[in-house]
């Protein structure tokens, strides 16, 4: 209780109440009540509650008539009642500058930024009456089991200023660099968020312009967040049809819409996959790649790549995780003292988890002991008997992921696989267009911008 009075009392600093201005007739027996924003805006400090003055008009009203009027809900079409379901109005007394306002709560309003934001509108709206020094809220549940009462004045918002609880939230957003080769950070700092609001924040935030200068929004045009919800540490995320009928044509554009999704979610408390929706159905396939398994976070996608710590772009070629042709996937790869950058591809091609609609193949076998590099062809030394338990589609499979890696990410064309000085083919492997998912593309232009 004592943080959820703190949060109430951080949000009233937090969030500014700028009355409304229509021009209205001199009021006879002015109050102010304060209610919730439709539309909150969080970089506004006026954007989650605002006041609006209501005339009593003549006669005697007691502090339960003016709440019950309060109770009501709002005249103006901007502004929202903050009252959780479940919750009644008891009454409302005035004693020595002390307003008690007795309330009836059903238990599931008990937490949450929805009861905070409803108790902070109702503290404001006593503080603005007249005679009232301190507002005690008295509440009580079904069963007439008593909620511990809180007392609020103008003093205790001033203590509560030394920051016991944060009043801000920092989240990252992952958008794409300008030439969309990979995913860039974006830090945002908004006012405190609770948890359980964070997703649909991140995810509005992806279908808007970056506030960055150089960065892009990767969500297709026209698509709207329909619903979000977490449970298990899997999110689910189900946009309006225009996610999947605008998507990209290319394969990189299809793995970074997908990528800036999963991985700015997984950024969060509680989430560690991601499933895709389109309208409350499930998707299992975007262009190319399989989604009937969740997406998880890939930090190999995030840039930017920086030279002076040796860091290149490579492109890892892998077959989809129902399919045998390949898809190239660019990833950022470190190469270190004394490795060559084909060595440091392979063993970034090992390496890779099985994940995100692609599997990994070459997992099943030892990494290769060393590559050397003759003019445009590349010899690869792999352990001895290695491939011998693999049938012949499995082997296939990983003499043509390190072949088509290599050539994609390096200056070779060919590539021969040796074991003790015996070759492992007849001929140099060079890959072939059939290999492959789709044709080596440029990203698609016609993206982004989604609720603009």
């Amino acid at each position: 209780m004592k943080r959820i009075t703190a949060l109430i009392l951080a949000l009233l600093l937090l969030v500014g109440c700028a009355p409304d201005r229509a021009q209205k007739p001199e009021p006879v027996q002015p109050v102010t009540f304060f209610y919730r924003t439709v539309e909150v805006e969080f970089s506004d400090e006026s954007g989650l509650i605002r006041s609006e003055t209501r005339d009593l008009g003549g006669g005697s009203f007691s502090m339960t008539d003016i709440f019950s009027l309060y109770f009501g809900g709002p005249s103006s079409k901007s502004l929202v009642s903050p009252i959780p379901s479940g919750t009644k109005l008891l009454g409302a007394e005035l004693s020595a500058g002390e307003l008690t306002i007795r309330l009836q709560e059903d238990a599931a309003a008990q937490s949450g930024i929805d009861r905070s934001v409803f108790l902070a509108c109702l503290v404001k709206t006593g503080l603005a009456l007249e005679g009232v020094r301190s507002v005690r809220i008295r509440s009580s549940s079904p069963g007439d089991k008593l909620i511990p009462d809180q007392v609020f004045s103008d003093e205790d918002i001033l203590l509560y200023d030394s920051g016991e609880t944060p009043k801000t939230t920092t989240l990252t957003i992952y958008f794409s660099d300008s030439e969309r080769r990979y995913l860039l950070a974006e830090e945002r700092t908004i006012p405190y968020l609770e948890v359980e609001e964070q997703p649909s924040y991140v995810i509005r935030a992806l279908l808007k312009t970056p506030q960055t200068a150089g960065l892009v929004s990767l969500l297709p045009a026209g698509t709207s967040l329909l619903d979000i919800n977490v449970k298990d540490e899997t999110c689910k995320v189900d946009f309006s049809p225009e996610f999947y009928a605008n998507r990209p044509t290319d394969e990189r554009g299809e793995q970074l819409v997908l990528l800036s999704i999963t991985d700015t979610l997984c950024e969060l408390p509680e989430i560690n996959r991601v499933e895709f929706y389109v309208e409350g159905i499930r998707l299992e396939d975007y262009q190319t790649l399989d989604l009937t398994e969740p997406f998880t976070a890939d930090s190999s996608v995030i840039g930017p790549i920086r030279s002076e710590l040796n860091e290149y772009e490579g492109i890892l070629c892998l077959p989809g995780q129902s399919d045998a042709v390949l898809h190239r996937l660019a990833v950022r790869v470190r190469q270190r003292v004394n490795v060559s950058l084909e060595e440091a591809i392979l063993t970034a091609l090992h390496a890779r988890s099985t994940q995100n609609g692609l599997r990994n193949p070459t997992a099943a076998i030892p990494a290769p002991l060393a590559v050397s590099v003759h003019g445009k062809l590349a010899v690869v030394e792999l352990a001895k008997g290695c491939l011998d338990g693999l049938e012949p589609a499995d082997r296939t499979e990983v003499l043509r992921c390190m072949t088509a890696t290599l050539v994609e990410s390096t200056g070779v064309l060919q590539v021969r696989f040796e074991s003790e000085g015996i070759s492992l083919t007849n001929v140099p492997m060079t890959p072939s267009p059939d290999w492959f998912a789709v044709p080596d593309g440029e990203p698609d232009a016609e993206q982004g911008g989604a609720e603009e």
